[in-house]
């Protein structure tokens, strides 16, 4: 059995998952990359959203968490 392949970032470098402050994975980066991927996302993406702000920012709801 081959082994899985590594995961690799869009440059070509060994890549993990970058994730929002709840552990959503977002994009696979690599430390390279990090800090250019991450100016692509609002920084409250990283810090920490409730469910009001996304009621005010944009209209969606959060599923409950179980």
């Amino acid at each position: 059995m081959m082994p899985k392949p590594k995961p690799q970032c869009s440059c070509g470098n060994e890549a993990w998952w970058l994730t929002d402050c709840k552990g959503i994975p977002l994009k696979l980066v690599c430390d390279d990359c990090v800090e250019e991927v991450e100016k692509e996302y609002n920084p409250w993406v990283f810090s920490g959203y409730s469910q009001e702000f996304l009621d005010e920012y944009s209209g969606e709801q959060i599923e409950p968490d179980y």
